[in-house]
């Protein structure tokens, strides 16, 4: 089996120890520290693995974990009664159910599951088929609007309610929010744009891609080129015209690139 496990930096290994296992209901998987407060914690839940690194030297600082469940509410009604979250659980325009909480070192643990009743099914209504082709053709209007510096080309193959998650900085909800820094960057530099898709799952209309965006930049004022590459998860939806756009974008952290 192959799985992929998020490490989130801590200040201070024992707090992060009591908020994961006495608050949120984790076990200790493995510890590794000499006086509790330094080192290494992996702690799982059912299917989540996380590992917790104090201080987490040299890497980013206030990451972000999607945490995919089956009932929302559910965990809902389990954490809020033992920690403090952001928010109570909503549906997401782009057919998701959420909500959000912090842990104590500022890291969000994004929580996202099918919304409720996405399970029931008409006997009128035939499930939607997956349509690859139709992701392909998003993906390639969307580097094409890159290459061409056409803000709203890029803008367009958005939902209205997109929202970034970057490491280490607030969320940005809504696509017109990333007009005026997309209009800066093309300003500044010729983007060539590629996706690196390493998985890919698609449930009816919506779509969940994991892989690498490599971005080279291209100085306009002259200079060599900038070469940007970030780990990065996707969700996408088909919407009622037919088309596929990105309703949520997270990066997991930036190698590279221009300030």
């Amino acid at each position: 089996m192959e799985r992929a496990v998020p490490i989130l930096p801590a200040d201070a290994l024992d707090v992060a120890r009591a908020f994961y296992v006495d608050q949120l209901g984790f076990e200790v998987l493995f510890e590794a520290s000499a006086d509790g407060k330094r080192g290494l914690l992996g702690v799982g839940r059912g299917g989540i693995r996380l590992t917790i690194d104090s201080p987490m030297e040299g890497h980013g600082r206030a990451a972000c974990v999607s945490i995919e469940v089956a009932d929302v509410d559910a965990l809902f009604a389990e954490w809020s009664a033992r920690a403090d979250v952001l928010r109570e659980p909503r549906d997401e325009p782009w057919g998701a159910r959420t909500f959000d909480l912090l842990d104590p070192s500022g890291n969000t643990l994004f929580v996202m599951g099918p919304q409720r009743g996405a399970g029931d099914s008409r006997p009128d209504q035939a499930p939607a088929r997956p349509s690859p082709e139709g992701l392909e053709e998003l993906h390639t209007d969307f580097a094409r609007a890159m290459r061409e510096g056409n803000t709203t080309g890029v803008l367009e193959r958005l939902h209205p309610d997109y929202v970034l998650w970057s490491a280490g900085r607030p969320p940005v909800r809504g696509r017109e929010a990333l007009r005026s820094a997309l209009d800066a960057a093309f300003e500044r530099f010729a983007v060539e744009p590629t996706f690196d898709c390493e998985a890919r799952a698609v449930q009816g209309d919506l779509a969940v891609e994991r892989g690498w965006d490599v971005q080279v930049l291209h100085p306009r004022a002259g200079g060599a080129p900038l070469t940007q590459r970030q780990r990065v998860t996707l969700v996408s939806r088909r919407d009622e015209d037919g088309r596929w756009r990105f309703v949520w974008g997270m990066s997991h952290g930036v190698e590279g690139g221009a300030t």
